[in-house]
């Protein structure tokens, strides 16, 4: 919440300071103008983003307040990228109605302002609507991928472990070993040091293979428990 809250607040505390300087500087100056745009721009930049559209400030601060709610991260994600979908579809029906002119009927005047309000923004609010829709929709394949992996354990999805590479053998030995059993990693030592994939002797120079230890190149804390979940497990290996 703290970290998503300051960017608008930040961009509040600018328009208030730009704010101030429009009623010091000399009326209709090139410098009050400068101000009063920047002050006004960085207003209305704190507004939309402060807007329950996912992924924007507004959306990421929905969620967070659902997250700790709901106690799901997940779930959190799931509801407020929903209410970034709802958000981006009116901007898109704001474009379109852009194009046209609003209907003659009998409207609540309530309806009428909001209706014209999206109408203002025109085919840039239809384009703003359209990557934050992309972008919700996105996240919430995502936040239900991971929701469903969180159910899963690692032992579940998990093959068999290739034989251990002795941590004392050079990378000539080391070599002719991983060609026996084919393997993306093979871990090294006992206890277990880390693990060694093909990249990792390939960042050493061929002639270098005899001098090279395998400890040299072994890659630490590359394991996770078996009974992790694959959620969890997806976060290490993509450090």
């Amino acid at each position: 919440i703290v970290i998503v809250g300051i960017g608008p607040l930040i961009s509040l505390v600018i328009g208030a300071v730009f704010g101030l300087l429009v009623r010091v500087l000399p009326d209709f100056s090139v410098a009050e103008l400068i101000a009063g745009w920047l002050a006004w721009m960085n207003c209305a930049m704190a507004v939309f983003n402060l807007v329950p559209g996912y992924p924007l400030d507004g959306g990421r601060l929905l969620r967070a307040l659902l997250w700790l709610a709901t106690s799901s991260r997940y779930r959190a994600t799931r509801l407020a990228a929903g209410v970034g979908q709802v958000f981006a579809i009116t901007l898109i029906v704001g474009a379109a109605l852009s194009l046209v002119d609003l209907p003659s009927v009998d409207l609540p005047r309530s309806l009428r302002i909001a209706l014209g309000l999206l109408s203002a923004l025109g085919l840039w609010g239809g384009l703003i609507g359209y990557f934050l829709l992309r972008s919700s929709i996105d996240a919430y394949r995502a936040a239900s991928l991971r929701e469903r992996l969180g159910r899963t354990r690692v032992r579940d999805l998990m093959g068999s472990v290739p034989p251990t590479v002795p941590a004392d053998v050079n990378l000539d030995e080391v070599v002719v070993r991983l060609q026996q059993r084919p393997s993306i990693l093979w871990p090294v030592g006992r206890p277990l040091l880390g693990g060694v994939k093909l990249e990792d002797l390939d960042r050493v120079p061929r002639r270098e293979w005899s001098r090279t230890s395998v400890t040299d190149v072994v890659e630490r804390d590359v394991f996770v428990e078996a009974d992790t979940p694959m959620d969890e497990a997806l976060d290490r290996l993509s450090i």
